[in-house]
Parts: C-alpha cells; structure tokens; sequence
C-alpha cells in the first residue's frame, strides 16, 4: 500500500522545517519501531503524576544574578511551566517570586531548569516542604476554578 497517497506527504510541508523533518522520520519507521517510539513517548508523560493547572500567574525569576519578568503559564505543587523570550541552561537553578492574591503574600521557590526552549522553561521545585506544596495546589486549584467560572 502506497503511504504517501493515504497520508498526503504533500501536506506535511507546511509545518516548520523542524517538524517535518521528525514527521518524516516516523513515517519511514517500520510499524514496530513506531510502536517503540509510542510506548516511550507515554511513558515519559506517565512519568508526570501530577497534572499542571493552566494559568496566568506573573512571575519574577532570578537566573546567573539576572531578574526577568514573565508569566507562569501552568504549575503544581512539584513545578511550572514559564514564558521566556530565550533559552536557558538546563539545570540551572532559578529563584521564582509570584503572588498569591488568596493570602495576599508573595511566594518564593527555588527550582531547577529541567528543559527549556526559545519560548518556555519547565521548572522543577526543590524540595518545598508540605505546607508549601500544598499552597501551591490549593492556588492552581483555585486558579482554574476561577478561569471556568470567569
């Protein structure tokens, strides 16, 4: 059976370069190696128990002595996805400043850079002790709750 006819080859080139090449990539994988390749794709989102809430939350980071503003697009108890306009080392460590509007205070965390693109970082909190995480879940919680209801 010709492949190219049943998935439009064609259609694949309006993607950026990048996607297509990975695209095509697949596509010339045998059935089996394709398999593979979903099976560990799972795994590795399996590995995030812990869903993030999708937010909007400012926040102001320290990274190598330098501040940057930006916004907390999804986060948890363990971590967070943040905006950025540039890429940053992975593993490097960063301080997070953002506020609660529920008790009115700041909160301050301390994370690790466990990838990081040219839009966005995933950070993982160090170690916050469970009155911390558990701040963190009720105002992500509350922070989509109150999305749905607006």
């Amino acid at each position: 059976m010709d492949t190219d006819k049943l998935i439009g080859k064609q259609k694949i080139k309006r993607y950026s370069t990048s996607f297509s090449r990975l695209l095509m990539l697949i596509l010339d994988m045998s059935e089996g190696q394709q398999l593979m390749l979903l099976k560990r794709a799972k795994d590795i989102v399996d590995k995030r128990t812990k869903p993030r809430n999708p937010c909007l939350i400012p926040v102001y980071y320290t990274l190598e002595q330098q501040n940057y503003n930006s916004f907390i697009l999804d986060i948890n108890a363990f971590g967070a996805y943040i905006e950025t306009s540039e890429p940053f080392p992975v593993g490097q460590q960063i301080d997070l400043t953002f506020f609660n509007p529920f008790s009115h205070k700041h909160i301050d965390l301390a994370g690790q850079i466990i990838w990081s693109n040219a839009y966005a970082i995933g950070v993982k909190f160090n170690n916050l002790p469970r009155h911390r995480k558990d701040i963190i879940k009720f105002f992500s919680e509350t922070e989509v709750m109150n999305k749905k209801a607006g």
